[in-house]
C-alpha cells in the first residue's frame, strides 16, 4: 500500500478544516457581544429603556474600532428611544424622547452617512427616521474642473481629486479650494443646502512664470529660441565695464649730494 505524501496530507487537512469550520464555536468576543445585544432586547421587552440605552452607550465607548458593532449599537439606541417614546406617547415627555432619537440618529449618520437598519432586526420606523434625518443634514456635492485631476480642499481638508462626487456632504458654509501644479489656486465660498444637489464647475488659470511672454511671442515651439534671444539681448545691453584710471606719478627723486 502506498504511503500518503506530505502534500496529500496537507490537502486532506484543509478539506477537513473547511468541512467542520461551520461547527466551530464563535470567538469569545463574538459570543460576548451577541449576549449583550440579547440582554438589551430583554431589557426593552421589560420596558427598562433607560438601562438598555445606558448599556448601549457603554458598548459604543468600548468597541470604537469595530464598525459592525458600532452600527448595530447605534441602531439599537435609536430603536430603544423610539420604543420609549411610543410607550409614553400620551405623556408630555414623548416629544422630548423623540427629539433625542433624532439626535442619536444624527450622531450615527454623521459617522456612517449611509447607515441603515436591518429590516430583519428593526422595524420600519427606524429606517424612516434615518431617511428624514439624512435629508436634513446632508446635501449632494459635485465638483468638476478644467483641467481634471485638480485637488479639492474643503476648509483646508483634502477631499479628493476632480471630478469629485460626494453623495452625503454635510450641510453648511465652507471654503472650497482647488489646486493643481502649474495653475493658480482658486478659492471660493461654498454653501451646501439640505437634500439639494450642489454642482461646482471650476476653471483654473495657468500660472504665469517670469518668461510667460516668450510663449505668447514665439509660440510653444520657439519658446526656447526666444529665451536664448532674450539672453543675448540682455548681455549686449549691459553697460561697458568701468576703466580704472592710471595711478598718479610718485614724487621726484631727491637731488644728488
Amino acid at each position: 500500500m502506498t504511503r500518503p505524501t506530505i502534500a496529500t496530507t496537507i490537502i486532506a487537512s484543509l478539506v477537513l478544516a473547511a468541512t467542520f469550520a461551520s461547527s466551530w464555536p464563535a470567538a469569545p468576543q463574538d459570543q460576548d457581544i451577541s449576549q449583550m445585544f440579547d440582554a438589551i432586547s430583554t431589557l426593552r421587552a421589560e420596558g427598562r429603556f433607560d438601562q438598555a440605552i445606558a448599556e448601549l452607550q457603554n458598548i459604543i465607548k468600548r468597541y470604537t474600532e469595530s464598525d459592525e458593532i458600532l452600527m448595530r449599537a447605534y441602531n439599537e439606541v435609536v430603536y430603544s428611544l423610539l420604543q420609549k417614546s411610543e410607550a409614553q406617547r400620551n405623556s408630555q415627555t414623548a416629544a422630548a424622547i423623540y427629539k433625542e432619537a433624532e439626535a442619536q440618529a444624527t450622531r450615527a449618520l454623521t459617522r456612517y452617512p449611509n447607515l441603515d437598519a436591518d429590516q430583519k432586526l428593526f422595524p420600519e420606523p427606524v429606517r424612516t427616521l434615518y431617511r428624514s434625518v439624512r435629508s436634513q443634514i446632508f446635501g449632494h456635492l459635485v465638483v468638476t474642473s478644467v483641467p481634471d485631476s485638480s485637488h479639492v480642499f474643503v476648509d483646508g481638508e483634502f477631499k479628493g481629486a476632480t471630478p469629485l462626487d460626494i453623495k452625503y456632504f454635510p450641510v453648511g458654509d465652507f471654503t472650497l479650494t482647488l489646486t493643481k501644479s502649474g495653475f493658480v489656486d482658486q478659492s471660493m465660498s461654498l454653501t451646501v443646502l439640505p437634500n439639494r444637489d450642489k454642482d461646482v464647475p471650476v476653471s483654473l488659470r495657468k500660472e504665469r512664470t517670469k518668461k510667460w511672454w516668450l510663449t505668447r511671442v514665439f509660440g510653444p515651439v520657439g519658446a526656447g529660441l526666444g529665451a536664448i534671444a532674450a539672453l543675448v539681448i540682455a548681455n549686449q545691453s549691459d553697460p561697458p565695464a568701468a576703466v580704472e584710471p592710471d595711478p598718479l606719478p610718485g614724487p621726484p627723486d631727491p637731488p644728488a649730494q
